[in-house]
């Protein structure tokens, strides 16, 4: 059996720390580069240039801490639903609820009042942080569920003050700066760190709604430990120096924190590092592509719909971004092309991409000491996980060889809150069955080759056609209907219907309404569902949706089909 490792060797990990006291504490990893004097800058405010240093980060985290331990009552093992766009108290807010033992989950603030309940339901949050902008569906939610309105914890924000009664961070921070006790601080046992449960990621299985993914808080240090042996040999970097992380490059933060990729990648390892994060809280092409010269950005880490744009702009190619070194892919795949085209736009720079997955966070990152990456790699695996190709006669493949990735490492994720067959199908004794389809190379260079789950990356987030089928499945119009994906150059991929009009739809549509009932069957999931799960693909009418004799979907039969008819279009 041909198993896929990395040549680099696996420094130790604590097991014994919680993600706050990692960062803050007095303990300093021997790969760490991470600058802790008081006045060494970890964040900027994207928006107005505030910079805000490691100590005013630590101090303000252990007000909001003693705030929080006064006012809110925060059980050890309660969570915490954080529904908010990226903000420059985010990260300390996170580290302050785990400090009194909370775990934290994260969820996307695009997300509908429906989508939302699911969220709090799935992950069993007694509170919720967002800011006054989402208090809309977030009342509703509350209502939905039975939550009491001071559950809401407001993140400060300019544009809207937040309304009386309800608990902002800066006011908790505040009663914290009153406080005469000391700052709790829990302690762990040796091995404590690989029970508890730090975070919660919301991730798309093929079976419908988002499942709720559980990381220890040795999970994600192993992680940073594992990106960081896989830059560098010790704290020497193992790039070339004119393409190398170092302390006190500033790194882009504008991927969301909610998702697995923004918060560990873009800030946690980054931090870790010892670069400087520009905190941005929403994307603008303009605004990113003025703040890569403003505030002398080295490193972006994107997602391919940042590069895409990046590269169809006509003012980009005017600008002077020479001091750009690297520049980071992940959350889908980034084609030979594009990856070519962005790299005459930034001469200087080197630019890759990874593969990770919520349940294994990131697995396979290009050898940075590489001057010329194998275009459409992911990589090697990182140090510490082990990987095998499972093929379809159920044997294991070698290199050049197509089947499932599975892999185990120490970043494995605990498993999906309240889902047993899901635990069963995915998380097979400490393996994770990724639902990849792939393949090695004889190097152990790790390529994609499809997505045996199904799922449909929009942008680089997941979205499951299964959870759009049973919700169309509702709509009247609606006999019948797989979901599919069409290729496009910003999203990577979008949903399109193929619907099996009901007898009354068949009737509108021989009366020549046929683009009304597809506008409507539009609506009904654009009225329900945040906008990258929009059918933005199309809708289609046809006869039939071919099944198996057990009644599953076969859906690569019409995606097959559509791909014929349409000059490959189809993902």
């Amino acid at each position: 059996m041909t198993e896929f490792c990395s040549p680099f060797p696996l420094p130790s990990i604590p097991d014994d720390l919680t993600i706050p006291q990692f960062f803050l504490e007095g303990y300093t990893h021997p790969n760490s580069t991470v600058r802790k004097d008081p006045t060494d800058v970890w964040f900027i405010d994207d928006a107005t240039g505030r910079q805000v240093t490691f100590g005013e980060l630590r101090v303000r985290t252990d007000h909001l801490t003693l705030g929080l331990a006064a006012s809110c009552d925060i059980k050890d093992g309660a969570v915490v639903l954080f529904f908010s766009p990226n903000h420059i108290d985010y990260v300390l807010a996170i580290w302050a609820f785990q400090r009194l033992g909370a775990i934290v989950a994260t969820g996307n603030p695009m997300y509908t009042s429906e989508e939302l309940v699911h969220l709090l339901r799935l992950s069993k949050a007694t509170r919720i942080v967002t800011d006054a902008r989402f208090l809309g569906p977030v009342h509703s939610a509350l209502a939905a569920t039975g939550l009491p309105s001071s559950a809401v914890i407001l993140l400060d924000i300019a544009e809207m003050p937040a309304p009386s009664g309800i608990k902002t961070i800066s006011e908790l921070v505040s009663v914290g700066e009153q406080s005469q006790l000391a700052v709790p601080n829990q302690k762990l046992e040796p091995g404590g760190g690989k029970t508890k449960a730090a975070l919660i990621f919301f991730s798309s299985g093929t079976s419908g709604k988002p499942k709720a993914v559980a990381l220890s808080h040795y999970a994600v240090l192993a992680n940073i430990i594992q990106l960081t042996a896989q830059h560098r040999d010790g704290t020497r970097p193992r790039a070339l120096p004119q393409w190398a992380f170092l302390p006190g490059d500033v790194v882009t933060g504008l991927l969301p924190f909610f998702h697995v990729y923004g918060l560990i990648v873009n800030v946690y390892w980054t931090c870790f590092l010892g670069l400087i994060l520009d905190v941005v809280p929403k994307f603008s092409l303009s605004t990113f592509l003025t703040s890569i010269t403003k505030y002398r950005i080295s490193h972006l880490i994107l997602v391919p719909p940042h590069i895409v744009l990046m590269c169809k702009d006509p003012s980009v190619g005017s600008r002077d971004y020479g001091h750009v070194k690297s520049i980071f892919s992940g959350g889908a795949s980034i084609s030979v092309p594009l990856m070519t085209q962005a790299t005459q736009l930034f001469p200087n720079a080197s630019i890759s991409q990874g593969y990770g997955m919520s349940e294994v966070i990131i697995a396979a990152l290009p050898d940075p000491g590489d001057p010329e990456p194998d275009g459409g790699s992911c990589g090697k695996m990182l140090p510490g996980f082990v990987a095998k190709v499972l093929k379809a006669d159920g044997s294991y493949g070698g290199p050049g060889e197509e089947g499932e990735l599975v892999m185990t490492g120490p970043s494995v994720g605990m498993g999906y809150l309240g889902d047993q067959e899901g635990n069963k199908s995915t998380f097979v004794n400490g393996w994770v069955h990724s639902g990849d389809e792939v393949r090695f190379s004889e190097d152990g260079k790790l390529f994609i080759v499809d997505r045996l789950k199904e799922l449909i990356k929009v942008r680089g987030f997941q979205v499951a056609p299964a959870e759009l089928e049973d919700h169309l499945m509702a709509h009247p119009y609606v006999a019948d209907v797989c979901v599919i994906s069409i290729l496009d150059d910003y999203s990577g991929e979008l949903p399109l219907a193929l619907v099996v009009p009901s007898a009354a739809a068949k009737t509108a549509i021989d009366d020549g309404k046929g683009s009304e009932i597809k506008a409507a069957i539009q609506k009904h999931v654009s009225d329900h569902k945040v906008k990258d799960k929009w059918l933005a693909g199309g809708v289609r009418f046809i006869e039939v949706v071919p099944k198996s004799p057990s009644g599953k979907l076969l859906r690569r039969i019409l995606r097959d089909k559509v791909r014929s008819e349409n000059g490959a279009v189809i993902a």
